[in-house]
């Protein structure tokens, strides 16, 4: 079935319904983007256990040992991201920045955990993307 002809069949209320959730929906995105809040350090534990702690008011890079090489990480206005990865998949890479309390990248197989800390809690316990 075709775009055209399935927008045939749906009636004036099917529409009406389907604008009313898109607008809903995209309204919550920004109000739960709201609720949560900024950190101010992120806690980074690599392979073997070794633990990291960084301002997110500091820029720069460091890299992260793991079994399958290094992990590099970037801190640059207030956003952390993974920059280099030698994980074979990159999806710790393609997670793009994180700068809000309880947000996390993980490179499960280069083993490194990176994770946003802040003073004030969230309303919510974990948010996906």
């Amino acid at each position: 079935m075709r775009f055209g002809e399935l927008f045939a069949v749906t009636t004036a209320g099917d529409r009406i319904l389907l604008l009313f959730l898109l607008v809903v929906s995209s309204f919550s995105i920004f109000w739960i983007n709201g609720l949560t809040a900024a950190g101010h350090s992120a806690e980074i534990v690599g392979a073997a256990g070794t633990r990291f702690d960084r301002l997110l008011s500091e820029s720069g890079e460091f890299a992260v040992p793991g079994p399958l090489g290094v992990t590099r990480i970037r801190i640059e206005k207030g956003a952390l991201q993974v920059v280099h990865s030698d994980c074979p998949a990159k999806v710790c890479e393609r997670q793009g920045q994180i700068s809000r309390v309880g947000q996390v990248i993980v490179c499960v197989p280069n083993r490194v955990v990176v994770s946003i800390q802040g003073g004030q809690s969230n309303k919510f316990d974990a948010i996906t993307e």
